[in-house]
């Protein structure tokens, strides 16, 4: 039994949301597993129930992983650790292909904003190890950034930007 399905974190804490998760799940696979012995009417509901269920799962889901990948649009280092991006990257990797406005993924901001930059090996790490996207080979270190002028890819880019001191 993993630490999700007995109520507690893989910290091992007591949580009472995995705790009634846990609870439900059984039930409802108690019930699913007794319906054949019900009437007709109960199977159906059980069943129609069940879906609603997994549309709202996955529908929170869904909602989840386009907020990490707005999180990933707003890293900070004043902010936020390397540990949380990387968990993020971890459970949500389709995150690393969410478009924000200016039709960027997440590297690609990163690039432009001084509070991000020190992530990009982490998001390029990230997309290197889940991202199946032919766009975000090389872990998207060849996308053009998008304000450059002439166009250089994001590995360009940081190259040309690094100021030598000993000029």
């Amino acid at each position: 039994s993993s630490a999700s399905e007995n109520g507690t974190t893989s910290e091992g804490r007591s949580d009472p949301l995995l705790q009634k998760l846990h609870d439900f799940i059984a039930e409802i696979t108690e019930l699913r597993e007794q319906q054949d012995e019900l009437p007709k009417n109960m199977r159906a509901s059980i069943n129609t129930g069940i879906e609603k269920i997994i549309a709202a799962c996955e529908k929170t889901v869904d909602s989840t992983w386009r907020e990490a990948g707005k999180f990933l649009h707003h890293i900070d280092d004043k902010k936020h650790s390397p540990v949380k991006i990387q968990k993020t990257i971890d459970l949500f990797p389709e995150a690393l292909l969410l478009k924000n406005g200016k039709g960027e993924v997440p590297i690609q901001r990163a690039v432009r904003c001084a509070q991000s930059v020190g992530f990009i090996k982490i998001l390029a790490e990230g997309s290197i190890k889940s991202c199946t996207d032919t766009a975000m080979e090389r872990g998207g270190l060849s996308l053009n950034v998008m304000s450059s002028y002439p166009r250089l890819n994001i590995l360009q880019w940081l190259v040309n930007s690094y100021d030598d001191d000993d000029d």
